[in-house]
């Protein structure tokens, strides 16, 4: 009992220092926001929670009675040894007879691929030589291993630093990948699982102590058992905590996200407390994306107040003005993680990233402020094919409120149409690349459809190869292509030729590039022929370190809500436009140039503009996020208003 005391003592001081480190991060990260001092608070206590579990865990599975407790205790006592340096030295070479093994194995096994016509006999020969290798490495790591525990000297080398030794180093490799933004952290945060890695070594290292070095008292163990829970429970449940527990403290959101369904009392899929955001615990109809419904009274979405039918935000039919002769080809293309401020046609100078692309704006209608309707693709493109914001999406927000990565739960609802499927008469089709359209529904209406890939590869090349494939197969009428692109999307890979450099921002220039190189001739082949229609739109941007941000989707900045909008052919005069403009007036614009009906959206056709008309001076657009509650920019020209629903008490 002792022991377990000590250990759950050592937990609760452990917590302290991490914490701090993390309150450090957040504030580096994002700074101090509304509602942050309060999380901190609330972090701490889960902090302590974590660290309590891992160490009693420690302390249950890893008794000193148990061979491995033994050993552990044993390698920390024999350190200062004479026989201990020799120790480390058998570790030593059998880590390197074991690196050079796999090392062998790998390479035999490569030798193997293809060698047989089955696919199940290369595997099964692949497994053998992989088994002789090891049994290589035993038997070999058997024989030096004596000869190397013969060795002496210096006497500071011990099993215990070597172990220390790596966990050192492997924490500080870890941090070298996250500060490059390597593949491995394409969509991780990397500090939540260094620091439950760096709790549970700690736990791990505990259970060697001896219990007489440090003395915990009863009375100790229930006033910070007491702290815990009080810290768990007042400021966890204020509604300050959201914003904050939704992010900006990275380990604290993760502990908070497991054991924040615990307060859903009501089982509307909204939990209460740390930063659930449920208004109505005991009432399912009553959360954070519900639809509220108006005059009644009653806020159901927990969102400031009861709606007012007169601030509904219904949607309505756009204006369309007449038009001649009408484009047969429509061709809309959409690019990933595309930032415009890295195209040579809107200012870039530093990288030769789009030299074909600029060749083609040069007698395209280029919007300098446009801006996405939220900074991830499963906002954007439903807005991109429908012309509607989220909350017009029955349904959609909810959703989106909790969505995790490759969440099935995201699907376009079936009720609403489609681009394709109101340009009537045209024959569709859609070639894209990153995720899976049938799976998220956003394949709702076109022909055909052709996923190229749903991983984050450079495709450019493969989604143009289609493209024309489907342009000569379609050679004449009513034709609508859809192309997404996903090249500029993070990973930011190595070896793509020519090379910009190995910084984040020269691989995502080089990427780029690589989209230029395949993307551009086909624009610019589309260019020629006659009655043809090109929109260029990317979904969002990204961010690449701005701010202490990278990726997108966690904020509205600039860097990840504005967009490339672009469009040339039948009826389109070249020329720069300024003023507000975003992703939901595609789909009017388009149907408009096409002399189609049009359909109620959220956007405005841009027909007149393209023609040469003059753009809306105060008009203004919306950008809204659901990744880490509820997020709002309204942009113009000239300014942006931020609101962030989950920092207001």
């Amino acid at each position: 009992m002792s022991r377990l005391r000590q250990i759950v003592g050592l937990a609760f001081l452990a917590a302290a220092p991490l914490w701090l480190v993390e309150l450090g991060l957040a504030w580096w990260r994002q700074g101090a926001g509304e509602g942050f001092f309060v999380a901190a608070l609330a972090a701490l206590g889960l902090y302590q929670l974590i660290a309590v579990i891992l160490f009693g865990l420690a302390a249950l599975v890893v008794p000193p009675q148990l061979a491995f407790g033994k050993a552990f205790a044993a390698m920390a006592a024999a350190r200062r040894s004479p026989e201990e340096p020799g120790r480390a030295w058998a570790w030593l070479v059998g880590a390197a007879v074991a690196l050079a093994g796999l090392r062998f194995a790998v390479r035999q096994t490569a030798v193997l691929e293809g060698v047989f016509a089955t696919p199940l006999y290369s595997a099964v020969a692949q497994m053998l030589l992989i088994a002789c290798c090891a049994a290589l490495v035993i038997v070999i790591g058997l024989r030096l291993g004596p000869l190397a525990r013969r060795l002496r000297g210096p006497r500071f080398l011990s099993r215990a630093g070597l172990l220390a030794s790596c966990c050192g180093l492997a924490a500080v490799a870890y941090a070298g990948l996250w500060w490059q933004r390597d593949l491995i952290f394409k969509e991780v945060d990397p500090w939540p699982p260094l620091a439950l890695a760096l709790l549970g070594a700690a736990a791990l290292g505990a259970t060697g102590l001896r219990s007489d070095r440090l003395r915990v008292r009863s009375i100790h163990l229930l006033g910070s058992a007491a702290l815990m829970l009080t810290l768990l429970i007042v400021p966890g449940s204020h509604p300050s905590v959201a914003g904050p527990l939704l992010g900006p403290l990275p380990l604290a959101s993760e502990i908070a996200r497991v054991l924040r369904p615990l307060s859903d009392f009501d089982h509307d899929g909204s939990p209460s407390w740390l930063g659930g955001g449920d208004c109505g615990p005991w009432d399912p109809s009553v959360f954070p994306g519900a639809i509220d419904l108006p005059d009644d009274g009653i806020d159901q979405d927990c969102f400031g107040g009861d709606l007012k039918s007169s601030a509904s935000g219904a949607t309505e039919l756009p204006v369309f003005v007449p038009v001649g002769e009408t484009p047969e080809l429509v061709v809309l293309v959409s690019v990933d993680a595309l930032r415009p401020d890295y195209l040579g046609f809107y200012g870039y100078t530093r990288y030769p990233t789009s030299p074909k692309l600029d060749r083609w704006a040069k007698e395209a209608a280029v919007f300098a402020d446009a801006f996405t309707s939220g900074p991830y693709t499963t906002i954007a493109i439903p807005s991109l094919l429908t012309g509607l914001g989220m909350g017009q999406l029955p349904g959609y927000v909810a959703n989106l409120f909790d969505e995790r990565i490759s969440s099935p739960k995201l699907r376009l609802p079936d009720a609403i149409k489609t681009l394709p499927e109101l340009l009537k008469g045209f024959v569709s089709a859609a070639v894209i690349s990153g995720f899976d359209a049938k799976a998220n529904g956003f394949s709702q209406g076109f022909d055909t459809v052709e996923v190229v890939s749903v991983r984050s590869f450079d495709t450019a090349d493969k989604v143009t190869e289609r493209a024309r494939a489907w342009l000569q197969e379609h050679p004449s009428g009513k034709r609508f292509l859809w192309l997404h692109y996903f090249d500029p999307h993070d990973p930011y890979f190595r070896g793509i030729k020519p090379s910009f450099g190995s910084s984040i921002k020269a691989r995502y220039a080089n990427s780029i590039h690589f989209l230029d190189r395949h993307l551009g001739p086909l624009l610019l082949e589309l260019a020629q022929q006659p009655r043809c229609l090109v929109a260029l739109v990317s979904d969002h941007g990204e961010s690449l370190g701005e701010k202490g941000h990278y990726g997108h989707g966690y904020n509205l900045h600039r860097h990840e809500a504005q967009i490339v909008m672009a469009l040339r052919g039948t009826g389109v005069i070249g020329r720069r436009h300024r003023g507000a403009v975003s992703i939901v007036d595609i789909v009017p614009t388009l149907l408009n140039a096409v002399g189609a009906p049009p359909s109620r959206s959220a956007g405005k056709s841009l027909v007149s503009v393209l023609r040469g008309g003059q753009m809306e001076a105060q008009r203004v657009v919306l950008t809204e996020s659901y990744r880490r509650g509820h997020h709002y920019a309204v942009s113009s020209a000239d300014w942006r208003l931020f609101y962030h629903m989950d920092l207001s008490s």
